[in-house]
């Protein structure tokens, strides 16, 4: 089989015009996730001719009188804490260009066409490679020559010292970035830094950097056993693992040893599998669009090793008598923007009678006992077009249904009680078939988490229902996530779209979405299936925007949302809405089933 690999490689382009004072603390330097393999690098370079700057009529303030001298000392400072590698100087043969798999370094006034941006003294492109993503292909270091460059060592002058920036580029090259921009920056001396100082010389942390990446030989890595190929149903939870010389592999990738899975379905291209970074593949609820090949490759710069693994996945025929009962969502609700705003659509041809709760009060009472929320909501239900059909502030003493009917239905629906007198607020409403808006919003600015509700409590017997949810409100972490809850019930399985949007909500006029959703789908507490992005394989973005065109959903417009087609079991499921990386912002999570 042919492996691929989409590279996303870096562009570390570093403005070394800011000075700043650092103070030493513990480890900071930080690494790609790729190196050089065992042996010498070579790098061409032409810095004497061409667009290099001409060096003072006797010599550089240091006592030399070439540039390609002053790089070749810079070289030389890395090697001698290299152990697995050397660096090593020739001329430039040709003309630069990239990629050519040559490590090219010369002076220009641009970046292969593109203008240096201001203040950049220096960039470093670094490449892997698509045969092995853990070994670099090439890395050209370009200079800018329109700056007033000299070479020398102490405090920083007038002129820019090309030395120093020549061992931090070189860093760059071998896979070192900048310690105070890791993803949790820490101030620490260091010429790696991304801000010039009077450090002329490589540091402690440079030169652990280093060594964490070259100092020591690097085992052939060799996958001793995989999990075995399989034959599912739809429904089954399925999950891939593998181990390395007999033990499971570490939490997280090192140079010493990355793992990489790719996916082939049934007569589509491999895809790498981006958004999964673990040991062990979790695929959870295996769905017929599964079914293919799954490839794991090990590897580290000096070798790499892959096994693949067979999926076959049988189809289950959809219920038409299985429905969502009840859905519901927490999230935080606040004004303007941070409004909470549920959607819903009953289906059929005759009215439906549904109940509607927005609980923030009791979430903070026992047995729930959370904190931050809501200390009295107000629910409005209305239509798309902003006709407001009822309002209730708190549903025991201003409501237009009894008490004592509100609390039969709540329980008849099986949803927990609420004290007479919280102020919760409940809607009990009989609606025709169509799209209907639930807006929960509070008295004076008051904020706070929020449970939304929305339950079938019609017993009737009529042919409508309800059939999809959609919430938009505002995301932030750990327990200001957004949960939407549902209740799949009936005879046996059932289809359904899931999607978290968040970029996409920006042509709506929403300025601050969150950038990079996040949805993870559990079943009671077990979580069964998880999306980043929902070109995450590629080959299903086909199947999920017809999906999205079948049931009139809007198309997502950034591949940084998620979206899941999924057949479901009848049983209680929660869908997380998060960002990545913790971000926050507005998003919008939608359920809708699909038709008989």
């Amino acid at each position: 089989m042919r492996l691929s690999y989409s590279s996303i490689c870096r562009i570390a382009c570093i403005a070394l015009t800011a000075c700043g004072l650092l103070i030493p603390r513990s480890r900071a330097f930080d690494v790609y996730s790729f190196a050089w393999p065992s042996g010498t690098v070579t790098f061409q370079v032409n810095l004497d001719t061409g667009e290099a700057p001409a060096v003072p009529p006797q010599r550089l303030m240091d006592g030399t009188t070439r540039w390609s001298v002053v790089f070749s000392n810079a070289l030389a400072q890395w090697n001698t804490h290299l152990v697995r590698t050397q660096l090593a100087a020739t001329p430039l043969i040709d003309t630069p260009s990239s990629p050519n798999g040559i490590n090219e370094v010369f002076f220009a006034n641009n970046i292969y066409g593109e203008d240096f941006g201001e203040g950049v003294l220096a960039v470093t492109l670094p490449r892997p490679s698509r045969q092995n993503p853990s070994r670099f292909s090439e890395s050209d270091i370009i200079f800018n020559s329109t700056r007033n460059w000299n070479s020398y060592r102490g405090e920083r002058q007038f002129a820019t010292d090309f030395r120093r920036v020549a061992i931090h580029e070189i860093g760059h090259a071998i896979g070192l970035d900048h310690p105070d921009e890791a993803g949790e920056p820490q101030e620490v001396e260091a010429v790696m830094n991304s801000s010039v100082s009077d450090t002329d010389n490589l540091a402690a942390d440079d030169i652990a950097g280093a060594f964490s990446l070259y100092g020591r030989a690097l085992p052939q890595p060799t996958i001793s056993s995989v999990s075995a190929s399989q034959s599912v149903h739809v429904g089954d939870l399925v999950d891939f693992s593998f181990e390395i010389d007999g033990q499971a592999p570490p939490a997280e990738k090192t140079i010493e040893l990355g793992y990489f899975w790719f996916f082939e379905g049934l007569g589509g291209e491999e895809d790498y599998l981006f958004t999964y970074d673990d040991p062990v593949l979790d695929l959870g609820l295996a769905q017929t669009f599964d079914a293919g090949t799954y490839t794991i490759l090990v590897e580290n710069p000096d070798g790499s090793d892959f096994k693949d693994i067979e999926l076959e996945v049988a189809a289950v025929a959809n219920t038409p008598a299985t429905s969502m009962a009840n859905l519901s969502t927490r999230a935080f609700a606040g004004s303007d923007s941070k409004a909470l705003t549920v959607g819903f659509v009953i289906q059929g041809d005759s009215p439906q009678r549904v109940l509607i709760r927005a609980v923030g009060p009791t979430l903070g009472e026992a047995p729930f006992n959370l904190p931050g929320v809501h200390p009295n909501p107000k629910l409005t239900l209305q239509t798309p077009t902003g006709t407001v059909i009822q309002t209730n502030d708190d549903w025991a003493t201003a409501n237009a249904t009894p008490a004592s009917e509100i609390a039969n239905a709540s329980a008849t629906a099986g949803a927990f009680a609420l004290s007479g007198d919280s102020k919760d607020a409940v809607i009990i409403a009989t609606l025709d078939p169509g799209v209907y808006t639930a807006r929960v919003s509070g008295d004076n600015g008051a904020e706070g988490l929020v449970i939304v509700e929305a339950y079938d409590i019609d017993k009737s017997g009529g042919n409508s229902r309800l059939v999809n949810l959609s919430t938009r409100g505002f995301v932030g972490t750990d327990l200001s996530v957004m949960v939407a809850g549902l209740v799949v019930e009936g005879p046996g399985p059932r289809t359904y779209l899931l999607r978290a949007v968040g970029d996409t909500l920006g042509n709506f006029g929403i300025s601050d979405f969150l950038d990079d959703t996040v949805l993870t789908l559990f079943r009671g507490t077990e979580q069964v299936r998880f999306v980043d992005d929902w070109d995450d394989p590629a080959q299903h973005q086909p199947m999920l925007i017809e999906a999205m065109r079948e049931l009139g959903a809007f198309p997502l417009t950034d591949r940084q949302e998620s979206a899941l087609k999924i057949t479901l079991f009848p049983g209680l499921y929660t869908l997380k809405i998060s960002g990545f990386d913790d971000t926050e912002g507005v998003a919008l999570v939608e359920a809708y089933e699909f038709p008989e």
